[in-house]
């Protein structure tokens, strides 16, 4: 079966500078949307900007030795077109909010539930990864991505044909089931679900990716 790699399309480069590493593996096990660096080191982050390759910034407010606000305030001054924001569990002083306003960064507070606030970060980098990408090649990512998406189309005609076939092989049973990871599955349920993109249809597609087992092998 054809892979759809969607990586590499519309995807910001996003550096999340913490010295927290249970934070950084929250963003990591979040999977973004966004091509992601986690680091704890201030020199590999500046060093990303300066070479041009990162569109967004994250760091956390207050690290051992240093204060992220001045981290984003060198990483604007090495490339003032990159994206910032600041993560702090604290109320950022007046002089502060001030840098932060003349640098054009965002803060936001770090709360129990990552998962929105960090749906909007990758939403604010991928809004400036738009709007500062050159024409041509957002008309070419949009153009790949047309194409992929074409594929699975083609793709999820297959899955379900695929599923209509092997039902036919068993007509005498009013509703055949096929054996999954999660226990017995009834194909009629299978179908319906795959048709509608539900979740538990596409969860369980992979185990047509796996082989394309037939109903009879997968009953035996």
């Amino acid at each position: 079966m054809t892979a759809i790699p969607f990586a590499g399309v519309f995807q910001p480069r996003v550096v999340f500078l913490d010295d927290d590493q249970q934070f950084l593996d929250t963003v990591e096990a979040a999977n973004l949307s966004a091509k992601t660096t986690l680091t704890t080191d201030v020199k590999e982050t500046l060093d990303l900007v300066t070479a041009r390759e990162v569109d967004f910034v994250v760091s956390d407010m207050n690290m051992p030795g240093q204060d992220g606000v001045h981290v984003l305030q060198r990483a604007h001054q090495a490339n003032p077109s990159v994206g910032l924001a600041l993560l702090t569990g604290y109320e950022p002083s007046a002089e502060q909010k001030k840098v932060l306003k003349e640098i054009h960064a965002d803060y936001y507070y770090k709360g129990a539930d990552l998962l929105p606030l960090l749906e909007e970060i990758g939403g604010k980098a991928l809004t400036l990864y738009v709007t500062k990408a050159e024409p041509g090649a957002l008309t070419q990512e949009v153009t790949v991505l047309q194409q992929r998406l074409t594929l699975l189309e083609e793709l999820h005609s297959a899955w379900t044909g695929d599923l209509v076939e092997q039902l036919a092989m068993i007509p005498n049973q009013d509703d055949p089931v096929i054996a999954t990871e999660e226990g017995p599955m009834s194909i009629r349920a299978l179908i319906d679900d795959i048709r509608n993109l539900r979740p538990r249809g596409i969860r369980h597609i992979r185990l047509w990716l796996r082989g394309k087992r037939t109903v009879r092998e997968a009953r035996q």
